[in-house]
């Protein structure tokens, strides 16, 4: 996500992940490397609760609307549960970003934007 989030006015652009996985440890320690978590956490119960509730109740009204219970109705209601899972993410990912490519002060805390 670090590299996602390289803008062109950061100098030290990583040239790849084993340079990216250096930096980070050499900027922010050991602790560099759960920097975000507290975004990322929250996003993977938002999208794991999404995904489960909303397979099985769009699968529950595609059968009962159709009753086919076949691939078409399998793969109607992972479709559905993936634009939820994707509408659930997104303000999750917009600031596990934020954390993630925040600049750190001399007192090595987060600065504002």
């Amino acid at each position: 996500t670090r590299m996602q989030a390289v803008t062109p006015s950061d100098s030290l652009q990583p040239v790849s992940l084993r340079s990216a996985f250096v930096d980070i440890g050499r900027q922010g320690g050991i602790l560099g490397y759960w920097r975000g978590i507290t975004a990322f956490a929250p996003r993977v119960m938002a999208a794991s609760a999404m995904q489960m509730s909303t397979y099985d109740a769009a699968k529950v009204q595609i059968v009962s609307v159709t009753g086919n219970t076949g691939r078409p109705s399998h793969f109607a209601a992972s479709l559905t549960a993936g634009v939820a899972v994707v509408l659930a993410m997104q303000p999750f990912d917009f600031a596990a970003v934020r954390l993630m490519s925040q600049k750190i002060g001399p007192d090595g805390k987060g600065l504002t934007y």
